[in-house]
């Protein structure tokens, strides 16, 4: 049995866990955004795990700081985003 959730709902879920600063609201948005596009590509449902969605994305204040971290350059960082940088969120996916 599944449940559909909301933006709101997903960015509920954080909420009262460990693991509840580990992005901004901007950057729950960004996630939600990705996993509703991925699920409309490839036709496969996901369950919500805040755990593995922990380990698997990471959020940075800005680009520069994630291409420091990644030892790359900002342009080979922009071309990792998860999303669109709209909303100031920088997703990147922990590989």
């Amino acid at each position: 049995m599944k449940k559909t959730i909301t933006l709101s709902g997903f960015r509920d879920a954080w909420a009262g866990t460990s693991r509840e600063d580990s992005f901004s609201w901007e950057g729950l948005e960004t996630l939600f955004d990705y996993f509703k596009e991925y699920e409309a590509d490839t036709g496969e449902e996901l369950e919500l795990d805040i755990v593995a969605i922990d380990c698997d994305f990471v959020e940075y204040e800005s680009l520069e700081e994630a291409a420091e971290d990644w030892g790359c350059s900002v342009s080979d960082a922009e071309d990792c985003l998860i999303g669109d940088t709209v909303r100031g969120s920088f997703i990147f996916r922990n590989e």
